[in-house]
């Protein structure tokens, strides 16, 4: 797959494989594209689970 986001994709892979974040889904107009028309975009919306550890303060 030669995809403009590749690079990207591979450090959030990375990121994940580290476990400096869990699972992940890709959202917005990025994550439309394999559903829809596609369209130019080269925004990527990422929501991930951050392992609760170290300084970073839970909210919930």
């Amino acid at each position: 797959m030669n995809f403009v986001l590749d690079k990207t994709l591979l450090v959030i892979n990375n990121l994940e494989s580290d476990g400096i974040i869990g699972k992940y889904a890709i959202g917005g107009a990025i994550g439309a594209m394999f559903y829809t028309e596609p369209s130019a975009t080269f925004d990527l919306d990422v929501f991930c689970f951050i392992p609760n550890s170290g300084i970073l303060i839970d909210l919930v």
